[in-house]
Parts: structure tokens; C-alpha cells; sequence
């Protein structure tokens, strides 16, 4: 990182000459980023995150109360209790999920934690397709709601942990980011006010939107990671030191 001196002592970051950056700079910057090589690769997970926020912000409350219980004085207003109370598990699994991603990128790496999201984005739209054909309120509701949350912040965590550690410049990715991901909560949002209260239409849009969320997470493989890079194993080194630790353990015992 590159500092300049400020008039009281203090070095002034990169954080720091940002704000001295004019709009049309920053839109510059902005474009080239978007052509950089390996933010391209980035740029599918950065665009489901919107897709997502999409899905669930749209559908999830709707989709809920079409088969909750209405066994109540106003049955309008004991479904939309019902939905409001699954979506609980949906915050539920904003906390666990960070949790749990976290804990594979550290244990093996950006790159192969990769495999996990697309684990868990099947399991999220199986569990909602299942929930759909059912056509009924069971335990399928709870579980819907808490793989959405999970999904989100699994997939998030793992995008901004790319974009910060990845990249010299410590806030254009993020710009760019959330350009992506408002742009598609945008479109996405905008096809589904179109909807109406059909079982078919939502089993096909569901299943477009997990293929979709599929294929722009695994580009992210892809991703020529600087911490894949940094373990590349050179063999003939390791084998030139296993070489000189057992001679070494043999003159020792000699």
C-alpha cells in the first residue's frame, strides 16, 4: 500500500486518497475493472447475489402463505403470521451460514470452498422445489426459508472475502459488486411482479434460478486465487528435502 504524508505526521492509505478520486476517475476505474481478466471471473457470483436477494425477497413470503395455515378468526392474517414466522429460520441461516463458509475457507482455501456453495445452492432450490410440489404447509416450509438465508450469506461471505483479499484496490471491487448485485435484484424483480399464483410457473422459475446459481458460482473456480498460486508445490524441492531429512535420520542412528 502506498502512503503520503499528512500535515500532522500521519500517513494517509489507500483508503484515504479515495476520497480524493473525481467521479470521472472513479467511473474509469469502474469500467477497467470490469474488464480486468480476473475480476471477470468474479463478476458471475457477484451477479447471482442479486438474484438471490431477488428470489427470496420477492417469492419466499408470497410462496409461503399459498399453503399456510388459516385456521384462525382472519385467515388472511394467520397465514401471513405462519410465513412471517418461518421466515425466522431465513435469519437463522444468515448467521450460520457466514459461520460455516468461513470455516472451509480457511480450512482448504478460497478456491475449493467453491464445491461447498454449489453443495448448498442444490440442496436450497431441491428443498424449495419440494416445497412447491408438496403443495401443502410442512416442515419443507422451514427448511425453504433457512437454506435461502444460509445460501445468501454463504455466498456473499465468500464473494466479499474474494473481492478484499484478492484485489490491490480495497474499494472499487466492492463498487462494482454492489452494481452487479443491484442491477440483477432489478430485472430479477422486475420479471417476477409478472407472476401470479401459479404452482407450474414458480417449479420452473425455481428451477431456472438454481441452474442459473449453479453455473455463475462454479466460473468462480476458475478464479486464478493468489493463495492457490502462493501453495503451489514445487515437487522436486519437497522430495530434496525428504531426501536430506532420512540421510540426515540415518547418520544419526549410524
Amino acid at each position: 500500500m502506498h502512503h503520503s504524508d499528512h500535515p500532522d505526521g500521519h500517513a494517509v492509505g489507500e483508503g484515504a486518497e479515495a476520497q480524493n478520486v473525481t467521479v470521472k476517475e472513479g467511473v474509469l476505474k469502474l469500467w477497467n475493472l470490469c474488464k480486468d481478466r480476473r475480476f471477470i471471473y468474479i463478476t458471475p457470483q457477484s451477479a447471482w447475489t442479486g438474484i438471490s436477494i431477488a428470489y427470496f425477497s420477492g417469492n419466499l413470503i408470497e410462496m409461503l402463505e399459498f399453503h399456510a395455515p388459516d385456521d384462525g378468526p382472519d385467515p388472511a392474517k394467520t397465514k401471513h403470521f405462519w410465513a412471517l414466522l418461518a421466515m425466522v429460520l431465513f435469519g437463522v441461516g444468515e448467521i450460520l451460514g457466514s459461520f460455516f463458509i468461513g470455516f472451509f475457507i480457511d480450512k482448504i482455501g478460497s478456491k475449493l470452498t467453491v464445491f461447498i456453495n454449489l453443495a448448498i445452492i442444490a440442496i436450497m432450490g431441491g428443498v424449495t422445489l419440494g416445497y412447491i410440489l408438496v403443495e401443502k404447509w410442512n416442515v419443507l416450509a422451514w427448511f425453504m426459508c433457512f437454506f435461502w438465508g444460509f445460501q445468501d450469506s454463504a455466498i456473499n461471505t465468500h464473494c466479499q472475502e474474494i473481492l478484499g483479499f484478492e484485489f490491490d484496490d480495497n474499494y472499487t471491487p466492492f463498487s462494482m459488486f454492489n452494481i452487479w448485485q443491484c442491477l440483477l435484484v432489478v430485472i430479477f424483480q422486475f420479471i417476477e411482479s409478472t407472476f401470479e399464483d401459479n404452482t407450474k410457473l414458480y417449479m420452473i422459475y425455481t428451477i431456472a434460478v438454481t441452474v442459473l446459481g449453479l453455473a455463475m458460482n462454479s466460473v468462480t473456480y476458475f478464479f486464478p486465487f493468489r493463495e492457490h498460486l502462493a501453495q503451489t508445490v514445487d515437487f522436486n524441492e519437497v522430495g530434496s528435502r525428504i531426501s536430506g531429512s532420512l540421510h540426515s535420520k540415518k547418520r544419526n542412528h549410524n
